[in-house]
């Protein structure tokens, strides 16, 4: 694993780059992969392990898909140097909690970080999300069967489907799988599917995130409100994992 030479970089990315040194005695590590199945196949993602940061990015990126994918996980580190606590799993085998957490957690950065890239940066962080719709779309539609209400487990997957569809509308709305994605919804069986996706998409765009206590108070909301499947016996699946920085 190498250290990120941030020379040529924009100077808020320096700046992150700077903070984060200062406070752990560290440069931010690089480590180039072929595939990065634990961030669905994205470009690239920073993982943060007892606060030791680490941005993974795929080998076969372009030098501008490796700058922009470089850029992009710093300004997640800046949310972290902020104070935004991660969520975290009980189970790591619980793909259902991960798959929410994973497009909850992108929703809820990428509004913060998405302008910021285009505006400050000039390019359009956007197109990433278009694929990640698409792959998404795809996933959704081609469950084989719907299970009960009753059951809490399928709870949390409609959940799960419910944030994927904020995700979409508020971050791909340029998509041209939107239609189809609006039909799909919009099935009986879907319905607290949409209600949920509905709520947390007029939820994450209302919403003042600019300051970590209100984004943990949105992801709470988030959770109590709309997540009856939270809680099976007694464990929480998905909780606020404390910030690494306050």
């Amino acid at each position: 694993m190498a250290n990120i030479d941030f020379t040529g970089f924009p100077n808020r990315i320096i700046a992150v780059a700077s903070e984060y040194e200062k406070r752990t005695n560290r440069r931010v590590g690089l480590l180039e992969v072929q595939t990065l199945p634990e961030a669905g196949n994205a470009r690239g993602g920073l993982f943060l392990e007892n606060c030791i940061a680490t941005i993974k990015i795929r080998k076969d990126l372009s030098a501008t898909q490796r700058f922009e994918t470089i850029c992009h996980e710093m300004l997640h580190l800046e949310l972290s140097l902020r104070g935004y606590p991660m969520l975290e799993v009980n189970l790591v085998n619980d793909k259902n909690a991960c798959d929410l957490t994973a497009h909850l957690e992108s929703l809820l950065q990428h509004i913060l970080i998405m302008p910021v890239e285009q505006t400050e940066f000039g390019y359009d962080p956007y197109v990433v999300e278009l694929g990640v719709a698409q792959s998404v779309h795809d996933s959704i539609v081609q469950t084989p069967y719907f299970g009960s209400l009753e059951n809490p487990d399928w709870q949390f997957l409609y959940s799960g489907f419910g944030v994927a569809y904020a995700r979409i509308f508020v971050l791909a709305q340029s998509s041209p799988i939107i239609p189809a994605l609006t039909n799909f919804f919009n099935k009986p069986e879907m319905s607290l599917s949409l209600q949920i996706g509905s709520s947390i998409r007029e939820l994450a765009i209302t919403q003042n995130l600019n300051r970590p206590k209100s984004y943990i108070s949105t992801v709470q909301d988030i959770l109590n409100s709309h997540i009856r499947g939270n809680e099976i016996n007694g464990i929480k699946r998905v909780k606020l994992g404390t910030p690494c920085w306050s």
